[in-house]
């Protein structure tokens, strides 16, 4: 997750924007016109990008992040 997050993060700066997200999706449209929307709900902190931390939570899946050990 790591080099994917790497990878997407053109600036360098340890965030994504909403620009370097809809240039990853440009091969499609159709989510890339929905990703102001996904980044509001996966930015936490609100400062309108996505942190690697965000980033992780928004990809884990439901039943990882939900087991008693990942909890505790």
């Amino acid at each position: 997750m790591r080099e994917m997050f790497t990878s997407l993060d053109t600036k360098g700066t340890g965030t994504l924007t909403v620009e370097e997200l809809k240039g990853a999706l440009v091969e499609f449209p159709d989510i890339a016109a929905e990703i102001e929307t996904m980044v509001i709900g996966i930015d936490l902190d609100g400062n309108n990008s996505v942190d690697y931390d965000e980033f992780i939570a928004a990809t884990l899946s439901r039943n990882t992040y939900i087991r008693d050990e990942n909890i505790k």
